[in-house]
């Protein structure tokens, strides 16, 4: 590897934790009785290599793209049960069970925890790369005369 690839991966372990930990600190935690799983976005989140070895927070919430819907909002679209006659839910106001063959969503508003969860730690995240990649490490890897003989 070269001197730039081992201070990157050296980075990428230094800030990983921070970074997945704000995400999940950052992240919506439904307060609902009804909620069966109330943190499960905010326990998804992970660090991985990205395309060209850049440092990704994902969220691998198992039930799919969760992040992306709470990130970008959703737009107003119909609910029709699947694998049921009817859907069911407990109405938190009255107490009673509710069924119904079909429901109109509002939609939801965009919740960009992730740019908060960034904005809370950019400064540190900078600070560690210039302590660990430094100026020096980077600028020489992208110097386009750093393999040229004068």
């Amino acid at each position: 590897m070269s001197q730039f690839s081992d201070a990157w991966e050296t980075f990428k372990e230094q800030v990983s934790d921070q970074l997945v930990q704000e995400m999940s600190d950052q992240s919506p935690i439904s307060d609902s009785i009804d909620d069966p799983a109330p943190g499960t976005l905010a326990d998804s989140h992970s660090a991985q290599d990205g395309d060209g070895g850049r440092l990704e927070i994902v969220s691998t919430d198992p039930r799919g793209p969760i992040a992306r819907y709470v990130i970008l909002g959703t737009q107003p679209h119909p609910i029709d049960p699947v694998v049921a006659n009817a859907l069911h839910w407990h109405d938190q106001g009255t107490g009673d069970d509710v069924f119904a063959g079909h429901v109109d969503h509002p939609g939801t508003q965009p919740n960009a925890y992730n740019e908060v969860a960034w904005e809370n730690q950019r400064d540190a995240v900078v600070q560690q790369f210039k302590t660990t990649v430094g100026k020096g490490v980077a600028l020489a890897y992208l110097n386009p005369w750093r393999n040229k003989k004068i």
